[in-house]
This record gives structure tokens, sequence and C-alpha cells, in this order.
């Protein structure tokens, strides 16, 4: 055994676990961390404000299967990072949160930054916890460690005092940390009552969720389809999670999404759900499409068993591993004991119509995504902000084949694309990582810019500036008859914000000139800045039973549409 100081231990612990980052803001209680840090290879990425260091490490983390270390200072450190730390557990990407405190002397006594970090985020991780003593920070960090990566994987906390930082305490240096192994199999007999089901249908579908949308899942997943022969769609924001180029996938359903994926679900006898809560949003009725008729035959697989059933009413709910469940049906495949009886159903889908209708009632924002999807390169990382221009790109149709979509799911979050481009390109850093957004959503977060400037990431933003905050004046315009209220903005110049910052600067006001300048983004390696000019022409506006509805008034009068 050897005597150790806090931080040392925690060091000791980041090279065992073999992490290549600390993202974070360093405060003052890390000073000796920070310090020991210097001398080794871990490299710091340090961020302008704490949510953008935890949306970086929740895409590092999504891509490598890996829980990154997110470093914050404890009080204003700890609530400034919450939106991150809920878009980590949401997406089930695996975290690990380290934060200081007060001392455990003066902790509870209004001390500086005195904040129970611990109860914060409490809801919204896997665990959090208060390390009370030097000799626990070693079982706490394993056991955290452990549970970030386990299934479902989520983010987890744990807040040390400052004097516990700097204390003594022993650590056996040959001791490593055991693999993980957490494989969650289903049996035999479950798998094949699945089969047999899908034996049985005239039309299934396979409906495919963010569980299996990892790196482990999706070549098993593949090959799965192909054995099946069936169509495939994705729930939202999951677009990515099998090669678009295959002949069964149809898209993703929900917002934007792909009116043939949806009418193939609607119209198909039984639904395999594989990896995916069915939360209502992914059931959005876009499209018109009403999905309360997909009631019959729906078997559900999730690792999820608060969400198994809830969202609708399933014939079979299995909770297990969809990835392992995938593997074991693909051994019964080719074991050649089960007939799949794939010839009946082959080609039923092919007829329904391909045709997706226009998404912008003019022709210039139609033709600026046209260019777009013919631009933007196959082999990309694409990051998405919540936002009615920079959800378009839900339809390009080459996601799957080499890169990936982000975005921070059902968190709905304007201000996660930059980090998350900054993330992608660390994780995958042959690669492109493009971040898509509006103008008011560069404005909010363009001090995460300056991270990728400081640290030479070479990110492609592409910001859509129409002067407005385009979901709410689409509602605006379709049902509250153009009456703008907080919807339009005043912008600074943009492109002469982000050349002061350092990045190149690109702007498109002709699409005549857009390939071009699209062309020039391509090709920079430093951070670039391409702003497109967009008329105030929206897609249609999800009308869900949460958002916008006309409702009764009985005072004031009614502008409705």
């Amino acid at each position: 055994m050897q005597e150790i100081n806090v931080s040392e231990l925690l060091v000791e612990k980041f090279k065992n676990n073999n992490l290549n980052f600390i993202f974070g803001i360093l405060s003052s209680g890390f000073m000796e961390l920070g310090d020991i840090l210097y001398d080794t290879d871990i490299k710091y990425i340090g961020t302008r404000h704490e949510q953008w260091a935890g949306h970086i490490a929740d895409v590092v983390g999504r891509l490598t299967g890996k829980p990154q270390i997110l470093l914050l200072p404890g009080g204003p450190g700890v609530t400034n990072s919450i939106t991150a730390i809920t878009a980590a557990s949401i997406n089930h990407s695996p975290m690990f949160v380290l934060s200081d405190g007060s001392t455990s002397i003066t902790s509870g006594k209004n001390d500086f930054q005195d904040i129970d970090g611990t109860r914060i985020t409490d809801h919204i991780t896997k665990r959090s916890v208060t390390v009370n003593r030097p000799d626990r920070v070693n079982e706490y960090f394993s056991m955290l460690y452990n549970l970030a990566q386990t299934p479902l994987q989520g983010p987890v906390h744990m807040e040390i005092p400052r004097d516990i930082l700097l204390m003594k305490t022993s650590y056996d240096m040959e001791v490593k940390n055991p693999a993980i192994l957490y494989n969650n199999y289903p049996s035999v007999e479950t798998v094949k009552l699945v089969l047999n089901m899908i034996a049985n249908a005239t039309k299934p579908v396979l409906l495919l969720g963010e569980e299996i949308n990892n790196p482990e899942g999706r070549g098993p997943l593949e090959e799965f389809i192909e054995k099946l022969r069936i169509p495939a769609c994705s729930t939202h924001g999951n677009n990515d999670v099998l090669n678009n180029s295959s002949k069964y996938m149809l898209g993703a359903i929900g917002r934007l999404g792909s009116k043939r994926a949806m009418e193939v679900l609607r119209m198909a006898d039984m639904v395999l759900v594989l990896g995916s809560s069915m939360n209502p949003y992914t059931f959005s009725p876009y499209y018109g499409f009403n999905y309360n008729e997909i009631t019959n035959n729906i078997v559900q697989i999730t690792m999820d068993p608060v969400n198994a059933g809830r969202n609708f009413t399933t014939f079979q709910n299995i909770i297990c591993n969809p990835v392992q469940f995938i593997k074991l049906a693909i051994q019964i495949i080719d074991s050649q004991e089960f007939n799949l009886k794939s010839s009946k159903y082959p080609n039923w889908y092919e007829s329904i119509d391909n045709m997706e209708p226009d998404i912008f009632h003019g022709t210039y924002n139609n033709k600026v995504f046209e260019i777009l999807f013919r631009k933007i390169p196959v082999k990309s990382n694409i990051s998405l902000d919540a936002g009615s221009m920079s959800m378009v790109m839900l339809k390009w149709q080459k996601f799957g084949i080499h890169g990936r979509l982000l975005t921070s799911g059902n968190m709905g979050e304007v201000g996660f694309s930059i980090s998350s481009s900054i993330g992608a390109k660390l994780a995958i850093p042959d690669t492109p990582s493009y971040a898509f957004m509006g103008d008011g959503s560069f404005t909010m977060q363009m001090s995460a810019l300056i991270t990728a400037i400081e640290y030479d990431v070479p990110v492609k933003l592409i910001i859509f500036d129409n002067s407005a905050w385009g979901s709410e004046k689409a509602y605006q315009i379709a049902m509250y008859n153009n009456r703008f209220f907080g919807s339009n903005l005043k912008n600074p110049g943009i492109v002469k914000v982000a050349r002061s910052l350092g990045a190149i600067g690109i702007e498109a006001n002709d699409i005549g000139t857009l390939e071009h300048d699209i062309e020039d983004l391509n090709s920079s390696d430093k951070p670039a800045v391409l702003v497109i000019k967009m008329e105030n022409d929206f897609p249609t506006p999800v009308r869900s039973l949460d958002a916008v509805k006309r409702v009764y008034r009985g005072l004031y009068k009614e502008h409705h549409s």
C-alpha cells in the first residue's frame, strides 16, 4: 500500500480507466489536482461555462461508451451544469461528475459556495454522493464509475470537500479496476416466441430506439435486419441507428420524420420495438398520423422496466438488453432450427408512396436545404439544436453510413450543438463535425465557440439566420394571426462576432453562391461559421396535446388564425 493524497488517488483512477480527457472549469478546490495532471498525458479541455463542458463530456461518452470526467467547482459550478447533466441522463450517456465542496468542518454553515450539490443532482444522476472520509474516495470512485457504464448508462456525481482533497490516504498501486460485464441475456424461449410472432405476421415492422443506438448495437442490428428482411423505422432523433442506405430503413417517425415510415408503422400488424421507451414525443402526430391504431401485437424489448408498457398497450414486455436479444436471435436463425418464412412479407411496404412533402411553403428555404443535403459530406457527425430550422436536418438521408446524429433528445435543448460538435470531433478526430443551429441559439452559446478556437478543434457551424425564435414564431403564424410576442430577435452581426473570436466567418446571402460557400466551409481546417440568411417560412409546427392548442377565453378577445 502506498500513502498518497486524495488528489493523487484521483489521477491514478483516471489513468487506470484509460481516460484521455478531463472537461470542465478548474476551481480553487482542485488546484492540487490540476498541478498533478500537469505532468500527465491526460488532456484538460476548459470551457467558459460548465454547461458546455457537460455537453462535450456527454457526447464523448456516447461515442466511446466510456464515462468521461466533468470537473466542476462546487456551488454555482454544479448549478450551471444542471442542464447538461440532465441531457446526459435523458440520453443514457455515461458521465462521471466530480465537484469540490465546502470543507467537512464548514459545510452547512453558509460557507463560501456552500450548496448541497449532492441533493441538487440526486434526481438527475444514477447516484450522487458526498465523500466524508479520505479512505472512502477509492471505494466511491470505483462504485460510481462502474455504475455510470452499466445499463442503462448515465451520469453519476461525487462531491469531495476541499479539505479532504488534500488529505492522505492509502492506495494499492497494483490493483486495477476489474472489467465490467453486464449482459442481461433474454431466454432462448423468449427470443423464439418473438421470432414466431414475426413469422406469423403479414406486415411486421421494427421500431428502433436509443438503447441500441450505440457502437455495440449497430453492427448486430444491421445483420439482424438483413436476415429478417422486414422494414424498419427509428424513433425520433435516432435516425442514425441503422445505415440509411439500407433498403429496409425507412427513416424516423415523429417531428420532421419520414411520412413513409409513419404510414408503414400505422399499417403494421406486428411491431417489434427494440430499445425504446415509446415516449409520447416520439409519437407526436406529425402529418396528422394517429398512432393509437398500432395497439395490436406490440412487443417492447427494453432495459427500462419503468417505461415498459407505460405509453402504449403492448402484447409483450421483455426486460433485457436489446443488443443481447438481437445477438441471440441471430444465433437461433443461423442454427436453421427456425424458419422465418420471410418470403411471405419481403416487399409489402415497397408500394407505399416514398415521396416526402416539401418542408416549407415557399421555394427559397426548400432550396437551401436541398443544397445542404447534397453538399454535406456523407462521412459527417451532425449535431442539432432544437429549433424549427436546425431540426430540418433530420430529413438528411445519409445518417448511419459513416457518421452520427447527436441531439439533446427529449431534453429539446437550444444550446447543445456547438459543444456537442466539439465532443464529436474529440471522440472521432477523422470525421468532420457539423453543428446546426438558429441565430438565437448561436447567440446563446457562442462562448462555446471560444473553446473550439482555444483548443484548435475544427468544428463547422451552420447558422440559420431569420432573426427569430423560429418554433415559437411558427405557432404565432399558424395559430395567432401573426401577433408576434417575444419571437422576433435583433442580432449582432454574427459573422463579425465569429471572426472577432478567431473563427473563419462566411456569410451566405445569395442562393446562387451557397454551394461555393458550403465548399469553403467544408475545406476549412479551423473552426468555421457559415451564416445562411433564411426567409420567415417555417415547417409546420407539431400541434401535440402538450404544446399549443386553442383554449377557451372568457375575458380577453381571441385572435386565432
